[in-house]
């Protein structure tokens, strides 16, 4: 068997583009207490299995199933989904990914069916970076687009836990470990490993429950180590080994674009507000108005958190009623509220 090539790539972005990226506490004001009860073998949920053969596209397969997950919950039908979009990762010919990107992937371009691209076919990288994706597979891909991501926190067990538990969402985990300590049905740790010499694999955490009275997360594997399709991930494995962690929002079709019943927001703005600050009040009130504006997702807990989608819906409002030159605004970013933004607001939504 061939050696397995780790498919995680580390995030080398800049930081002005990781602040970007959407995080869990931005949107969700408090994380829900999970109800951990014990699960039979059957009564966990289980999805289609994928296998990616000696490819290196752990991540798109993760992606993958994230999707499967979501159409069934809409539509209780089990969709697969092929991995031909991991040939259009920025790295290529070279192995793996980087996480958000391939979220950028599936939020740019949906993602084809496996039933028209066959991706399983190919064996490798090269075999699928040379899969011709027809246009109107495309076409079909994009119905399954993705509005955008929410990272959180990494080797935070309850959360992903909550999120399942909330969502009914398959979320997408990465862990590092050795080939020893993962192929089993229950991964352990032999110690301490070198992150750089380690595999790095990309998994989707698909449940969570009780077994002989331990909180595990069950995931699903489309690499096979040891044979294994499933593994039960417990939370000190979790809190040691994982590095990243994130799951998609809908799919665009699903999106809440408005809400023509909001009552049009009244706030007194007096301070200079800052990407960063947390659980602020006059940062509700932005994300108030900014959902009222169609600039802040309306289904999103206004938090008071200040961080990515706020920004972005900052840099959209002053860019909407010009509240200072061209040059300034792109230098900024949206990451502060200044004077002459609160003074816009405060004529518009200061009665």
């Amino acid at each position: 068997m061939e050696k397995f090539i780790s498919g995680c790539r580390v995030d080398d972005r800049p930081e002005s583009e990781k602040m970007k990226d959407v995080n869990i506490k931005e949107i969700v004001a408090s994380v829900a207490t999970v109800n951990w009860v014990e699960k039979e073998d059957k009564d966990w949920r289980r999805f289609p299995e994928q296998n990616q053969h000696y490819k290196s596209s752990c991540v798109m397969q993760t992606c993958d199933k994230l999707a499967t997950v979501m159409l069934w919950l809409k539509e209780k039908v089990f969709v697969m989904f092929s991995d031909a979009f991991y040939n259009l990762r920025s790295n290529k010919p070279n192995p793996g990914m980087i996480g958000i990107e391939a979220f950028k992937i599936w939020e740019e371009n949906g993602l084809p069916l496996e039933q028209l691209v066959k991706s399983t076919e190919a064996k490798t990288d090269s075999e699928v970076d040379i899969i011709e994706v027809e246009q109107y597979e495309k076409d079909i891909a994009k119905v399954f687009a993705i509005k955008g991501s929410v990272g959180l926190d990494n080797g935070d067990f309850e959360t992903v836990a909550s999120t399942i538990q909330q969502t009914g969402k398959a979320i997408m985990t990465w862990f590092y470990f050795t080939s020893e300590e993962w192929s089993k049905l229950i991964p352990t740790i032999s110690g301490n490993i070198n992150f750089v010499d380690s595999l790095h694999h990309s998994v989707a955490a698909v449940d969570f429950g009780l077994k002989n009275g331990k909180k595990y997360l069950r995931i699903e594997d489309s690499a096979h180590f040891g044979g294994f399709t499933e593994h039960y991930i417990d939370e000190e494995f979790f809190k040691v080994r994982n590095w990243f962690v994130r799951y998609p929002t809908n799919f665009k079709f699903q999106d809440k674009t408005d809400d023509p019943q909001a009552l049009k927001p009244n706030y007194k703005f007096t301070k200079i507000l800052k990407y960063g600050m947390e659980k602020d009040a006059d940062i509700v009130a932005l994300q108030n108005i900014l959902k009222y504006e169609g600039m802040f997702p309306i289904e999103r807990d206004s938090t008071g958190n200040y961080f990515a989608l706020t920004t972005e819906g900052v840099l959209k409002f002053q860019i909407k009623y010009n509240v200072a030159d061209p040059g300034e605004l792109n230098q900024l970013q949206g990451r502060q509220v200044g004077p002459k933004t609160i003074k816009k607001l405060n004529e518009l939504y200061n009665d």
